[in-house]
């Protein structure tokens, strides 16, 4: 069996920073990382056609058809990349190169020196995931696939934040972090937050700008900045910007999630090797899994197991996107030909085309779709796992006269990867539709709009149907052990408008996520309904800087669907939009609720956080209920620190230490936090200190005064 062996190297010397500390009393753990880890056996796939092009049994295919398109129109231009980037906005290019990930066999030190003797230029690698990341010679890709280590390549796809568009966060004041800094005693002091984004000091003048305007202090820790000279906009030190006006004695640090999927992971783990007690982060990869826990979602899994509350932006493309079970029908579809298709209809007539809208769309801005089915995602897992794709299933996008607009046809077993990407760069009325190829049926098919910047209007006729949904959140920020944060725009909230139902940002995306698989492939016992987002927080704070350009007036909102406000309530300074705002904010007040109870743990922070925002449901959903696209509500701050407090008597009546000169018969104590008066008796009141002219006290069953199930007095 071909194995993988990094001769005692570290995962990855580039980016896992506090390795040893982290694994500090397990050395024996540490030391597998030298060990031999089986793959498998190889290839599970082989190539049948010697035609580069053919993307389903080509010599290329285990790359996909998007690498074989760079490939071939790289031909084309006799050699000339410079037009590609153009051809292919999602993906990243440097010269003559493209972003590639890829996955070999055995010694892994002999597949790495062999891609960096063909030009490969890594930015990451990881020998526990048979995974190597970087920049690869367009002309060296056939070469590449053929590799005998080589099992498959996918492109790196350009990272997307979630982002919509002396300055102050208005969402402090929505969340009541102002009241509860002041009631409680806490500013974030102790509890540092760490943010991941695009970049922290690559825009203007960076940190200094933000510091000489007061909105940041001088003593951000930055750990990785994203990539220089690829335009980026230092939308983490908006985020930064943002915790900062909640949790102003909170230290802050930083490490861009623009590098690579692994890199992205590393830099989650470095976060917390560096000290960061909260982490929150907003951006997503277009291959990350929808049905198991990928790369990044098992970074995740890695600081939260350790105690650190994460935090995830859940995107921006509202209820574009589709869930259910696979309802196979064997029948013939237009110029698709016979085969077995997904039947959208639970019932009644095989209905094989679902109706989508495209808006917004053009050759250099796209609408994107992602598409994946339940079978494990092998690119993703440790390179022992055995579990992997074991079907070809299709995605086609048709025009009304049914012919094919864009297709996704990988061969996912070739690729070991579950999913096909597609483009549409027109307008119109079109209809999705599924094929399998090859192989069992799926039991789930999901697919979701990727960018932002256009809409996919998914048809919602058979919304009635058993396990349908129209989830549209990034796969990891949807996870399980991450607090997915929905966004509503700040002056819809008490203190400023009160609107009532207070209603989600309508691009705010909805939940939920369906997880079907084990980070290694192998099926759970019982799948899981994750409801996320979990809560929801304010957007649309002033920054300093972010985005440039970017300032608006409430009273004529920028979004169709908000609130509009009788005068304008902004300041003349850009505001920051979307669930990338309302992340950070709602993980600020993670950090004020860290410093009240420093032990608590991510399951505890989470329940306080759904109990405040209980309070205030979003969409009309009754308090307590799980809304799609707001989670359980909007955060109250205050609400959420009474949560995790100590249950205290505040005061009593008549007041401790008070002389009296009448009779008292009974004493009201007013508490800290809600009680629960069942568990309540005679024997838990005590005095302490009792004035030594009485001679005797009787304690009876306490009497609630306001509420009657949960009194506070």
């Amino acid at each position: 069996m071909g194995s993988f062996m990094n001769n005692g190297k570290s995962e990855d010397s580039q980016g896992r920073r506090g390795g040893n500390k982290r694994r500090r009393g397990l050395p024996s753990v540490e030391s597998l990382e030298g060990r031999l880890l089986l793959d498998g056996g190889g290839r599970t796939w082989q190539p049948t056609s010697t035609d580069l092009a053919d993307v389903r049994n080509g010599p290329m295919a285990n790359e996909g058809a998007t690498l074989i398109g760079v490939y071939q129109n790289y031909l084309k231009a006799g050699g000339n990349a410079s037009s590609l980037a153009g051809q292919y906005p999602d993906l990243q290019f440097k010269g003559d190169k493209v972003g590639v990930s890829i996955s070999g066999t055995g010694n892994f030190n002999t597949f790495l020196t062999s891609l960096t003797s063909l030009g490969v230029s890594v930015t990451t690698s990881s020998s526990l995931y048979g995974r190597i990341e970087g920049y690869a010679p367009i002309s060296a890709l056939p070469t590449i696939a053929n590799l005998p280590q080589t099992l498959s390549a996918a492109p790196a796809y350009r990272p997307r934040t979630a982002f919509v568009g002396a300055a102050n966060n208005e969402a402090e004041t929505s969340l009541k972090a102002n009241l509860a800094r002041a009631q409680f005693g806490v500013d974030g002091t102790g509890i540092t937050v760490g943010a991941l984004s695009d970049s922290v000091s690559r825009f203007a003048g960076g940190l200094a700008d933000s510091v000489k305007t007061g909105d940041l202090p001088n003593n951000v820790t930055v750990i990785q900045d994203g990539p220089a000279g690829q335009n980026l906009s230092d939308e983490g030190r908006a985020m930064l910007e943002n915790i900062h006006d909640i949790a102003p004695g909170s230290p802050l640090q930083f490490a861009s999630a623009f590098i690579s999927e692994l890199q992205y992971k590393n830099n989650i783990i470095a976060l917390a090797d560096a000290g960061s007690k909260v982490i929150v982060d907003d951006v997503g990869y277009a291959d990350e899994p929808f049905f198991q826990d990928g790369l990044v979602a098992q970074g995740v899994n890695n600081v939260v197991a350790r105690g650190i509350p994460y935090f995830g932006a859940q995107y921006n493309t509202a209820d574009q996107g589709y869930l259910s079970t696979f309802r196979p029908v064997s029948t013939t579809v237009s110029t698709l030909g016979a085969g077995t298709y997904m039947n959208f209809s639970p019932s009644g007539a095989a209905v094989t085309g679902l109706p989508i809208t495209v808006a917004g769309a053009s050759a250099g801005n796209p609408a994107e779709l992602i598409f994946q089915f339940d079978q494990p995602f092998a690119t993703q897992q440790l390179a022992g796992s055995t579990a992997a794709v074991t079907s070809e299933v299709d995605f086609y996008v048709l025009d009304g006269g049914g012919n094919v607009v864009a297709t996704g046809n990988n061969n996912n077993v070739a690729t070991r990867e579950p999913i096909q990407i597609v483009t549409v760069p027109t307008n119109g009325a079109f209809t999705v539709v599924i094929k399998v190829a090859s192989g069992s049926n799926p039991g789930h098919v999901e697919f979701m709009n990727f960018n932002e910047n256009t809409d996919t209007i998914v048809s919602k006729q058979f919304a009635g149907a058993g396990g349908t949904y129209y989830p549209s959140g990034f796969a990891h920020a949807s996870a399980i052990n991450t607090i997915g944060v929905g966004a509503v725009p700040w002056w819809a909230t008490t203190p400023y408008l009160g609107t009532n139902p207070l209603n989600a940002e309508p691009f705010s995306s909805f939940g939920p996520r369906l997880s079907i698989f084990n980070p290694d492939g192998s099926p759970k016992a019982t799948p899981v309904l994750v409801q996320s987002p979990v809560v929801s927080g304010p957007d649309g704070g002033n920054t300093s800087f972010f985005p440039p350009g970017g300032v608006i007036d409430t009273s004529r909102p920028p979004f169709p669907g908000q609130p509009a406000t009788p005068t304008n309530l902004s300041q003349n300074l850009p505001s920051f939009f979307g669930t990338s705002s309302a992340a950070p904010n709602v993980a600020a007040v993670a950090a004020l609720m860290l410093q009240k109870s420093p032990a608590l743990t991510q399951p505890q922070i989470k329940a306080a956080l759904i109990t405040s925002a209980s309070t205030t449901p979003i969409n009309g959903s009754a308090p307590g209920a799980w809304n799609p696209q707001g989670g359980f509500g909007l955060v109250d701050a205050v609400q959420a620190l009474n949560a995790v407090s100590q249950l205290q008597v505040l005061s009593t009546i008549p007041a401790n230490g008070a002389t009296v000169t009448v009779g008292v018969n009974a004493i009201i104590a007013i508490f800290s936090k809600a009680v629960d008066f069942s568990t309540i008796t005679s024997k838990d009141l005590a005095f302490i200190g009792v004035p030594t002219s009485l001679t005797s006290i009787t304690t009876q069953t306490p009497v609630a005064l306001d509420d009657p199930l949960h009194p506070t007095k």
